[in-house]
């Protein structure tokens, strides 16, 4: 499958503990990551499958999710507003 076709794919990712690959998905069999680069002297996001970088993007696909507001595992998610106990 080329990048232009992973990218026009329905994805939905989920968080990994590594900072530099901090979203995955499975297609196939094979391993999706996401790698995050050095914006703005290089493209915002790397595809790889498995080891192997297929596409550099800088806009998040439309159809690609990323996990979920409000998942234990979403470093996205908005942060909560803290309530006053009396």
């Amino acid at each position: 499958m080329t990048g232009d076709e992973f990218l026009k794919q329905k994805l939905k990712w989920e968080k990994t503990p590594d900072a530099l690959h901090p979203l995955r998905t499975q297609v196939d069999g094979q391993e999706l990551r996401i790698r995050i680069g050095d914006f703005p002297e290089e493209p915002m996001y790397t595809l790889l499958v498995g080891d192997q970088e297929i596409v550099q993007f800088d806009d998040w696909p439309k159809d690609w999710r990323r996990p979920s507001e409000g998942a234990s595992s979403n470093f996205y998610a908005k942060p909560k507003a803290s309530r006053k106990t009396k």
